[in-house]
């Protein structure tokens, strides 16, 4: 049985805040994958500023369909530099 996805990010928000980025990550791709929008932004906010920026993208634009303000705002002034996001 999946744990709902908001267990899941809890679970990865308190990994992460003990730096623990290998067993936190899975967590918020399991609970963004569920359509968990703060997960989504979370994960590709994470993989964006780890130079990951094509993995970060699909999460960003997930967590922005679903109106997250952070992940418009990364989109929007990403693409207006240079046309993709990437690590800042």
């Amino acid at each position: 049985m999946t744990a709902a996805p908001d267990i899941l990010y809890r679970q990865a928000a308190a990994l992460l805040e003990q730096s623990n980025t290998a067993q936190a990550l899975p967590l918020l791709q399991q609970a963004a994958e569920q359509g968990y929008t703060e997960a989504a932004f979370v994960l590709g906010d994470h993989l964006l500023q780890n130079g990951h920026p094509e993995q970060a993208l699909p999460w960003l634009e997930a967590a922005a369909a679903q109106r997250h303000p952070k992940a418009l705002f990364i989109l929007l002034q990403q693409r207006a530099h240079n046309g993709t996001p990437t690590g800042q």
